[in-house]
């Protein structure tokens, strides 16, 4: 069993991060046809059966460390 856990952030602190000196990863989870429906802007779209698929390119991106960005949607954040 995989003990680790996603820390939350709030919207206002993912704000903070996005405009911040190193803006993080956005990797939206949810299918194409919801992520066409609303998404965070510069976020990426891997449906979360592909994300395994992606882990190289996304460990290229930055450190795995992925937080939630509690709102309307939940995209795990990659910083």
């Amino acid at each position: 069993m995989n003990s680790r856990t996603t820390a939350l952030i709030t919207p206002a602190e993912l704000t903070d991060r996005l405009t911040g000196d190193t803006a993080p990863t956005l990797v939206d989870v949810r299918t194409p046809a919801e992520y066409e429906t609303a998404h965070i802007p510069g976020s990426i779209n891997i449906p979360l059966p592909l994300v395994t698929e992606h882990a190289t390119a996304l460990a290229a991106a930055g450190p795995a460390g992925p937080w939630n960005a509690r709102s309307a949607w939940s995209p795990v954040v990659w910083s």
